[in-house]
């Protein structure tokens, strides 16, 4: 579990390198760092098996689906 919790925190300063001001986390919308952070996240996501899109919003959507899981419908 510690394992686990190192990594996290790796990934989460990993991703506050990703600013426009450095030293603090600044993110303005449609700015080049949160291109980054959803370039990162996306290929993450991917590499999990996610289906990833960007909603009309502009926010970074996964959505995971077990094997095994009932799909509905809307």
């Amino acid at each position: 579990m510690r394992e686990l919790a190192r990594h996290v925190l790796s990934e989460c300063l990993h991703l506050a390198t990703m600013t426009e001001e450095p030293g603090r986390i600044t993110r303005r919308f449609l700015t080049p760092p949160v291109y980054q952070v959803h370039e990162h996240l996306r290929k993450r996501m991917v590499a999990l098996g996610m289906d990833v899109r960007i909603d009309a919003a502009g926010n970074l959507r996964g959505l995971w689906m077990p094997p095994n899981a009932v799909k509905h419908c809307p």
